[in-house]
């Protein structure tokens, strides 16, 4: 093991204390190139006297993870003290170094109303401690986008579904300390039956159909140079008029 640090290299190197055991309490466990990221910010990125004390203080923080009792605790915090880690800084490391319960965000996926058949997506951020495994339906496919700095995001895709479903179903993210529980719903509108390209026009009342619907504009017009009387859709007088007439 590394000698114990002079004081002066201490004081510029105790800055990284609390970087490193945030870190940790995210259940990462760093290697040298965080090591380097982390010591960039204060100008030792090249010294290894650096990186082998961070190393020291890394196996002693991630004894927290493991801890359960104060006379523990205690023992952590003689360790980090050994190193010549003032109280204060060594009793406030292993505190941020203690595992955080996992939490999600959104904690709820809520898709809205989609056309019949449309796919919809979402993302969620998971920080607290790594996922190991996910439950859910065949309905919703789950995939693991990118796991970092404590973070795990997570996409998951609900398949179409048909015009006037519903969707009330959940995730379950299962992790080191505990599992969560993420509810996923959504709704396929209604299709309204639409009506036949051409109908009987209420209006001039030719012997042939000239009532043109737009479905686009959601419209009728009819398609007499004479009359080309417009109607809204849905009409009363259009239905009833095709009603009676073949």
């Amino acid at each position: 093991m590394q000698d114990r640090l002079s004081e002066e290299r201490l004081s510029k190197l105790l800055p990284m204390i609390p970087l490193l055991a945030e870190y940790i309490s995210g259940g990462n466990a760093p290697d040298r190139s965080i090591y380097t990221k982390m010591l960039r910010g204060i100008g030792l990125e090249t010294e290894d006297w650096a990186v082998q004390e961070l190393e020291i203080w890394t196996v002693v923080l991630k004894k927290v993870r493991d801890s359960s009792s104060e006379s523990e605790n205690t023992s952590i915090v003689a360790q980090l003290l050994g190193r010549g880690i003032p109280e204060a800084s060594a009793i406030l490391a292993c505190h941020s170094a203690k595992p955080k319960p996992l939490s999600v965000e959104p904690e709820r996926i809520d898709l809205g109303i989609l056309s019949p058949g449309e796919e919809a997506s979402a993302t969620l951020t998971v920080t607290g401690g790594l996922i190991k495994e996910v439950l859910s339906s065949k309905r919703l496919n789950v995939s693991l986008l990118r796991t970092t700095g404590g973070n795990t995001l997570i996409k998951v895709v609900v398949s179409g579904g048909n015009a006037g479903e519903s969707l009330v179903d959940q995730i379950i993210l299962r992790g080191d300390r505990g599992e969560l529980k993420v509810p996923v719903t959504a709704r396929w509108e209604r299709t309204q039956d639409k009506p036949p390209l051409l109908s009987w026009c209420p209006d001039c009342r030719i012997k042939e159909k000239s009532l043109f619907y737009n479905h686009y504009a959601r419209e009728y017009e009819c398609l007499n140079l004479i009359c080309k009387h417009k109607f809204p859709y849905p009409d009363k007088r259009v239905k009833e008029y095709n009603d009676t007439h073949d």
